[in-house]
């Protein structure tokens, strides 16, 4: 609706616009009557009436009036004029009448009536003059608005020349510029005249001396910081005055468009000004004035910037302490947290660290200012570096920051005592201050850490001596545990932590205790559990709840305990529980941990009968078993049944040195009719030896170095058949005397290629007996074979009769015979053995051969070494 209308208005107002001419309408068909007069003061009645002289009008209506584009009510009518009444008029109107003539409205004419004030006096009138620009400017405030048109009109008459002049004022403008000359211009007379339709006005008449209304030439400034203050230099480019006295700051702060004023000074011989530091100021300005006259103020200087200084040392500095390199390098974290407000002239461009070998400055790590925490490598044995701000102007003064201590300068001080943490919205923390110690405490410095969010972020703030609590206000979630560690600085070192846990909110633990031990001790059952870990417990524990369940009857009963150890007493013999454990906190109970078994052991008298059967039974197995070992019968069958399953080494017979037979012969007390036992030992193959040298038997003599051999006329013979089987070999070209190595045949199956002392002295007791029976007339060797083997046959021993009626196989022509062996002549006897009293394998054959000579000075067997004894 207010779109409509307000284009009904515009479309008004252009028609009106069409119709009206500078003089008035083009041409009015009538007439706008307005008493008392179109300008009229407010509050004031008045009448108007409008009258139409259209002639050619033959069905006149009604006639409308508009004021300010608006219809109003008529008070009277007729066919040719209508009158409308305003009372205490407050504003002017713009009149517009119309008459309907034959359904079509015809304008009758066009009228405006300004209502308003007539004019007051101007005030303020006020004149100024700018040093060293020939212009003197005078402007003033006009006072009430007249809501008419006014004119202003200045007065200005120079007292010296008495010239006059008239300068009216421009719409809107109320101020004028007068050309004046500083030598011979001093004194004026000034008034403004008002005027309008209602009235006129005069002000009052200003004398003005010139020397008074000065203004100073804008001056300019120089600043320079100083450390608690600025200090301003003021000149001015074209000065002519010399009684400058007051000067006033100004500054105004980063981002900030408002300038702020300081204080007003007196400027001092060097034109200084002093301004105390303020960290938000940027941009400083000054103006100055006279002293005397009407001492108006100079134009605001230029802005001019605050020059940039070093930083200053407004930030708190912490650290935490990283792994040891193999080189003794150690890493270390520096938290820096900057105090200082965002001062625009001290702004730091990073941080430094460094340390100090005596006069020596080393830089190891440089941060940015928008890091809160840095990291760096601190060389081996440096126990202290140092943090300062830096920009292109220089650096800050720097704080110090404790690496390492050694163990005993920590308990030269003391760490704050009693150290409590109070759950809630915000974590309270509170301690007492440490016990006297010769070192002063600076601050305290708190860390804490959320250590089960997985990012182990440092938080940390230093708080000052006086204060003996804390209060955390992060946003922390519910049930996150915090733990709290509270450090005291002194002037050269630090605490130990005082460590504490809290929470922002508590909530029932997350799980129950699931390391449990159980120890059982008489008719008491002990149960011991570890506290739950750190992350699960979600509040400060205040108490354990076991649930003992017992298992044939499904019964659950509860026992409380405010400690780790709970010790059962009237548990039923015999009977399975089920026990587990659950935490509480102030917010509740969690759920169950473990569960474990637990049944109450039985006594011993439970055990009597069952230990008593277990040693009867073992009694009764020893028994069988001893009687069944003692059966030679079962021996024989576990031997063949366990040996060949067992390494040789394991059943081999130790030869026993003091039970040799060829020790025995030596000394004279072997029975040389004792036969032969032979054992089995397993040695490698033989290699095969040949002498070529002959040598010739010299005829020993017998009945004085073997008189126990001739006396009892033992001697070894063998059988005819196998004699007669040797010397079928005819090829043998002759006999062949002195000593002859035994030689292994290759292609003979055998296991063993050893004979064992006693066997080599049977050899050697044969070959005796056979010179003995050829009655020392010819040299002579003697064959004794054995055959040794897993399998054992009885061997008949001849006496010395049958070997003297025998013809004696000479060891020559057995060696002459490489084929022929004891084996092959013992397989073609068909009845008995050689020897008696001795075994001999039935499948394989070792043969061991040996000759000895006449005078057996020197005794030559193969091995091993038969012993002899010269005469």
């Amino acid at each position: 609706m207010g779109i409509i209308s307000y284009g009904w208005s515009t479309a008004w107002i252009v028609h009106l616009l069409t119709l009206r001419t500078c003089e008035g309408f083009i041409s009015c068909s009538g007439q706008v009557i307005i008493k008392p007069s179109v300008v009229v003061p407010v509050q004031t009645n008045v009448s108007i009436t409008c009258v139409s002289e259209m002639k050619d009008c033959l069905k006149p209506g009604p006639i409308s009036v508009l004021l300010n584009n608006k219809s109003i009510k008529t008070d009277w009518m007729n066919q040719t004029s209508a009158g409308v009444y305003l009372f205490n008029v407050s504003q002017s109107y713009s009149i517009y009448c119309s008459i309907s003539c034959s359904g079509k409205n015809h304008a009758i004419c066009w009228k405006d009536l300004k209502v308003g004030y007539p004019p007051d006096p101007a005030i303020n009138l006020t004149c100024l003059y700018d040093e060293n620009s020939g212009i003197m400017t005078c402007s003033l405030k006009k006072g009430w608005e007249t809501h008419i048109s006014t004119k202003y009109t200045v007065h200005i008459k120079n007292l010296q020349t008495d010239e006059y002049r008239q300068i009216q004022l421009n719409r809107g403008l109320y101020n004028v510029t007068i050309q004046v000359n500083k030598s011979c211009d001093k004194s004026f007379e000034v008034y403004v005249e008002a005027r309008n339709n209602l009235g006129q006005s005069k002000s009052d008449t200003q004398h003005i001396q010139l020397s008074n209304i000065v203004v100073p030439v804008r001056p300019a400034i120089k600043i320079q910081v100083l450390n608690t203050h600025f200090e301003v230099t003021v000149y001015w480019k074209k000065q002519t005055l010399s009684h400058l006295h007051y000067c006033e700051l100004a500054y105004r702060a980063k981002k900030q468009p408002m300038w702020t004023l300081v204080n007003e000074q007196t400027l001092n011989n060097s034109n200084i000004l002093i301004m105390k530091n303020n960290s938000e100021a940027k941009d400083l300005r000054v103006r100055c004035r006279e002293e005397r006259g009407q001492s108006y103020w100079s134009s605001w200087s230029d802005a001019t910037e605050i020059p940039q200084i070093a930083p200053m040392e407004m930030f708190d500095v912490w650290r935490s302490l990283g792994p040891v390199h193999s080189n003794g390098t150690q890493e270390v974290t520096v938290f820096i947290k900057s105090m200082a407000p965002d001062v625009p002239w001290r702004k730091a461009l990073g941080y430094k660290l460094f340390f100090k070998n005596g006069s020596k400055e080393t830089v190891i790590g440089i941060c940015k200012t928008s890091q809160s925490q840095c990291k760096t490598i601190v060389p081996k044995g440096i126990k202290a570096i140092l943090v300062s701000a830096y920009n292109s102007y220089g650096d800050s003064c720097p704080s110090l920051v404790n690496v390492l201590q050694d163990s005993q300068e920590r308990g030269v001080f003391p760490a704050p005592q009693n150290l409590s943490v109070r759950s809630g919205i915000g974590i309270r923390v509170l301690w007492n201050f440490p016990k006297e110690s010769e070192a002063s405490v600076l601050w305290f410095i708190l860390q804490w850490v959320l250590p089960c969010n997985g990012k182990q972020d440092i938080l940390w703030n230093k708080i000052p001596r006086d204060q003996r609590h804390f209060v955390i206000k992060d946003i922390i979630d519910a049930g996150s545990v915090v733990k709290i560690s509270l450090y005291a600085i002194y002037s050269s070192g630090f605490s130990r932590p005082c460590v504490g846990y809290g929470f922002s909110k508590e909530l029932e633990p997350k799980a129950g205790p699931d390391k449990i031990i159980k120890k059982s001790t008489g008719d008491q059952t002990l149960i011991q559990w570890e506290e739950i870990p750190l992350c699960d417990r979600k509040g400060f524990i205040s108490g354990y709840t076991l649930h003992l369940t017992e298992d044939s009857n499904g019964e659950t009963t509860k026992y409380e305990s405010t400690t780790k150890e709970y010790t059962f007493d009237q548990l039923h013999s015999g009977a399975l529980y089920t026990v587990c454990l659950t935490a509480s906190t102030k917010a509740g109970e969690g759920p169950c941990g473990k569960h474990i078994l637990l049944k109450k052991d039985k006594s011993l008298y439970d055990y009597t009968k069952l230990l008593v059967g277990i040693s009867f039974g073992v009694m009764i197995l020893s028994a069988f078993t001893l009687t069944l070992l003692c059966k030679k019968s079962i021996q024989a069958r576990l031997k063949r049944v366990l040996v060949p399953l067992t390494p040789n080494f394991l059943h081999e017979k130790c030869p026993h040195i003091e039970k040799s037979t060829a020790l025995q012969s030596l000394q004279g007390t072997m029975d040389v009719s004792k036969p032969c036992f032979i054992n089995s030992y397993y040695d490698p193959d033989i290699t095969e030896v040949e002498e070529s040298e002959e040598e010739s038997f010299i005829n020993p003599d017998t009945s004085t170095e073997y008189s126990s051999v001739v006396k009892n006329n033992e001697v070894i013979t063998l059988d005819k058949p196998f004699l007669e089987t040797i010397g079928t070999n005819s090829h043998v070209a002759e006999r062949m005397l002195g000593y002859m190595p035994q030689t292994a045949q290759r292609n003979v199956s055998r296991r063993d290629s050893y004979c064992s002392p006693a066997q080599m002295l049977n050899i050697q007791l044969a070959a005796l007996d056979a010179v003995t029976a050829r009655n020392n007339t010819s040299t002579f060797s003697n064959l004794f074979a054995e055959k040794c083997g897993t399998e054992r046959v009885p061997t008949v021993s001849p006496d010395s009769h049958s070997l003297k009626n025998s013809n004696i196989v000479d060891i020559q022509f057995l060696k002459a015979l490489p084929n022929a062996s004891l084996e092959n002549s013992i397989e073609r006897q068909s009845s008995g053995n050689i020897m008696e009293g001795n075994t001999f394998p039935g499948n394989e054959t070792t043969c061991c051969l040996t000759t000895t000579d006449a005078d057996y000075s020197v005794t030559k067997t193969y091995f091993p070494q038969v012993f002899a004894r010269e005469t």
